[in-house]
């Protein structure tokens, strides 16, 4: 341990001639403590959600998805060329459906964006020529649907042979049982119904074949899903084998608004608090320069010693930055703290009626390191100014 440390490490936890300088010193280092376990506690909730976001948008979303570059219904065989799916891994292939229909359920009525999922989906939709339905959330309220009732949802669509929407039979329809929602986000849950694929077909009166997109998925041997690396490898393989006129999105590119929207709202809030963090950690220039004038005794004596100007400046930058590093660390024990009990105990609740009792959270070991990198950038920073603006006096 260096002489510089060691007299900045005495000057932080012994007492000082001067108890003020002491206390707002204390005071900084808890400022930047409550800044921090403030950025790791928001930023897991951010996590939270992220995670129950993604877990939600796992029924709606794959691996990679195969889609036409123009219109809105392609025959399955067609989007590969000769040898289809490379053989670099167990894949999962299903059929989606995408189709805009009229809803009516009850007195209520809404246009609605129908997903048709074949049999591999995690749900039972299709029970002895009954078809069932998996509805939004805010759209089951609006609709007043309940998974309770026997009332069938009534799906309307024009027919193919109708010139014109005269009269209800030019319209084809088909009916289904709500049998559950769901919660993605806010614009899929006003909107869409999941449905089997056969009742979607048949609505739209399309042959067996055809399809608005396939969806892939990679499997590991144990029937888990794989890796980023192995996905992404074998996403580059998949796209060498499409047919032209088809395009492959990746789960981002398949729910980017989403995505996009989660990212923007998480740097807004890194950006507010780093810069409540900035204003907070400036209570540590008012205690350094107090204690630079306060120790101007200190310092002619370190210099009759020997000691040189860069030494002496070392001394209490280290000084200024022990303040924010002792804030870091007791902020970081705070927050992943809490975190954690929220996690266990779910203390805090969520108000209203929604997918989870608790707020969720998740602790991002990323996030952990770059919060500790800002705080102690931060510090730093401050404690070097009023080093540099008395540098003459400690020459």
């Amino acid at each position: 341990m260096n002489l510089p440390f060691r007299i900045a490490w005495r000057y932080l936890f012994a007492k000082k001639s001067h108890n003020v300088i002491n206390v707002i010193s204390w005071i900084s280092a808890a400022g930047m403590a409550v800044g921090t376990a403030a950025l790791v506690i928001i930023l897991s909730i951010f996590g939270g959600f992220d995670s129950l976001v993604r877990e939600n948008l796992g029924s709606l979303e794959s691996d990679y998805e195969i889609q036409p570059s123009s219109g809105s219904f392609f025959e399955a065989p067609q989007a590969f060329r000769a040898g289809g799916i490379p053989k670099i891994a167990d894949t999962e292939i299903s059929e989606v459906i995408r189709l805009q229909a009229f809803a009516v359920y009850g007195d209520s009525q809404s246009v609605v964006n129908l997903i048709g999922v074949g049999p591999d989906y995690e749900y039972e939709l299709e029970k002895e020529g009954v078809y069932f339905a998996r509805l939004g959330s805010a759209l089951a309220s609006a609709l007043k649907a309940n998974p309770r009732f026997s009332q069938e949802l009534v799906l309307y669509f024009p027919s193919r042979d109708s010139k014109t929407l005269t009269s209800q039979r030019s319209l084809r329809y088909i009916k289904a049982y709500p049998a559950d929602t769901f919660t993605v986000s806010p614009e899929v849950d006003a909107a869409t119904i999941i449905l089997p694929a056969s009742a979607v077909r048949n609505l739209a009166e399309l042959s067996p074949k055809e399809v608005s997109a396939l969806r892939v998925n990679l499997k590991a041997s144990d029937g888990t899903r794989r890796g980023t690396i192995a996905v992404k490898r074998f996403g580059r393989s998949l796209r060498g084998t499409l047919s032209d006129g088809f395009v492959l999105k990746d789960r981002y590119e398949q729910n980017s608004t989403v995505y996009k929207m989660m990212r923007y709202e998480k740097l807004a809030v890194y950006a507010v608090l780093v810069f409540v963090l900035i204003i907070i950690a400036f209570n540590i220039f008012g205690s350094l320069s107090l204690l630079i004038l306060d120790k101007k005794e200190d310092v002619d004596t370190l210099k009759a010693m020997g000691a040189t100007g860069t030494s002496v400046r070392r001394i209490f930058l280290l000084e200024g930055w022990l303040v924010s590093l002792v804030g870091l660390a007791s902020g970081l024990v705070i927050g992943v703290g809490f975190c954690l009990l929220q996690q266990h105990f779910g203390f805090i609740q969520m108000p209203g009626n929604f997918i989870t009792a608790a707020y969720p959270v998740v602790i991002n070991p990323l996030d952990i390191l770059v919060i500790s990198a800002i705080v102690a950038a931060v510090g730093f920073l401050v404690a070097l100014l009023p080093v540099r603006h008395y540098s003459d006096s400690l020459k």
